[in-house]
């Protein structure tokens, strides 16, 4: 309950002042490309996934990210 405050409180606001920021500046990776919306919408979503995918398969491969990702395999309530 604490993180979830924390981080309703303290990050979001700042991750979305930075978003703001970054988009004005037309800094990142799509912006350098003349796509349209929906097409920016769908990339962006699979090169997320694709990037929280690889993150995932790094946590088990590295043995010291392991160390930390190993609390979420093995707390049952997490």
């Amino acid at each position: 309950m604490i993180g979830f405050i924390v981080i309703k409180l303290v990050f979001l606001p700042f991750l979305l002042s930075f978003s703001n920021f970054i988009q004005e500046k037309k800094w990142g990776l799509l912006n350098q490309f003349e796509l349209i919306s929906l097409s920016k919408i769908i990339l962006s979503v699979i090169l997320m996934d694709m990037t929280l995918y690889f993150w995932h398969w790094a946590n088990h491969k590295i043995p010291v990210l392991w160390r930390f990702h190993l609390v979420h395999h093995t707390d049952l309530e997490m």
